[in-house]
C-alpha cells in the first residue's frame, strides 16, 4: 500500500455491505479509518508489525472493527479479544 486512503479502499473492497466478499453490515470508511489508526498505534507500541497493508493487516483491522462494535453494543469491556470472551453468564439461563 502506498498510503492510508489506499488501505481503507482495499479494506472496503472486502468488507463493504453492498458487494464485499466478507460484508460487515453498515461499515463506513470512518469506522475503518479509526480501526486502522488503532491498529497502527498497536503496531507502534508492541511487537506486532505492520505488513505494508497486506491481508493480515486487513484482517486485524477487521477484528478491531468487530471488537469495537461489540463493546458499543453492550458487549463486555475487557482486554481480551471478543473471540476469547465467554458468553456464558451465571445470571442468565442457558438457552442452547
Amino acid at each position: 500500500m502506498n498510503n492510508f486512503a489506499e488501505f481503507i479502499d482495499y479494506c472496503m473492497s472486502f468488507y463493504n455491505d453492498v458487494d464485499g466478499l466478507y460484508p460487515i453490515d453498515k461499515l463506513t470508511e470512518e469506522e475503518l479509518a479509526l480501526a486502522t489508526l488503532k491498529y497502527l498505534d498497536l503496531c507502534a507500541s508492541s511487537d506486532i508489525e505492520w505488513g505494508d497493508g497486506d491481508s493480515l493487516d486487513r484482517e486485524r483491522v477487521r477484528n478491531i472493527v468487530i471488537e469495537s462494535r461489540a463493546i458499543k453494543q453492550g458487549g463486555w469491556i475487557t482486554d481480551e479479544p471478543v473471540s476469547k470472551v465467554s458468553t456464558k453468564s451465571p445470571n442468565l439461563p442457558n438457552f442452547v
